[in-house]
């Protein structure tokens, strides 16, 4: 009884697992327009002195931490 709850919830598991694990993979940079705006990000990161953290779609996101001096 116990060994067939236990094969039936890892199989539940398993079955979850599988069905979050995405199907294709999707670019980060979607185009010439995203690839610019990722461009001006990382420059306004840099101007501050900070290292571009994420950038995707419309959305920039510099480090907290300082970077060099």
């Amino acid at each position: 009884m116990k060994t067939t709850i236990f094969v039936l919830t890892l199989l539940i598991f398993v079955s979850l697992c599988t069905s979050t694990i995405p199907s294709s993979y999707k670019p980060v940079v979607e185009g010439p327009a995203s690839a610019d705006f990722c461009y001006k990000c990382a420059r306004y990161c840099f101007r501050r002195h900070k290292y571009p953290r994420f950038c995707q779609g419309f959305v920039c996101r510099c480090s907290i931490n300082t970077g060099g001096d």
